[in-house]
């Protein structure tokens, strides 16, 4: 999910992830230091596994399907009260000019929302939430 791209080795055990290396052959083999925590992010015992969603004010844990419905109905109902330029989407620097990135904006295209920031847009953001 880096712009970059870097070639990466996974070393196993077990089959879990245990180090990271640059890939020799690959053009972007010298790493920053974010390869180097993926064992720790993929392995974190607190990392969620399944959606969370609030109900009745208490968070827990709920199927896929449930998790999506409630995604659609708050989003359809904000469309409908609002209009779709009430919903902004913002992505991190972290997936400017990946696969990534065109898929919040294919859901701002489908929605029908122009509002899609991405990196250190966030001044654009608070313009909307002004506008609002």
């Amino acid at each position: 999910m880096c712009r970059m791209s870097c070639g990466l080795n996974l070393y196993l055990e077990k089959g879990a992830i245990v180090y990271t290396t640059g890939m020799q052959e690959h053009f972007r083999n010298t790493l920053c230091v974010k390869p180097f925590a993926i064992p720790e992010i993929i392995h974190a015992s607190n990392r969620l596994s399944s959606p969370v969603i609030k109900k009745d004010g208490v968070q827990q844990e709920s199927s896929w399907d449930e998790a999506f419905e409630m995604a659609v109905n708050k989003l359809t109902a904000i469309k409908d009260k609002y209009g779709a330029k009430a919903v902004v989407t913002h992505t991190g620097q972290s997936y400017v000019g990946t696969v990534a990135h065109k898929m919040p904006k294919r859901f701002c295209d489908l929605f029908g929302t122009p509002n899609f920031t991405t990196g250190g847009s966030l001044c654009f953001l608070s313009e909307i939430v002004a506008y609002r």
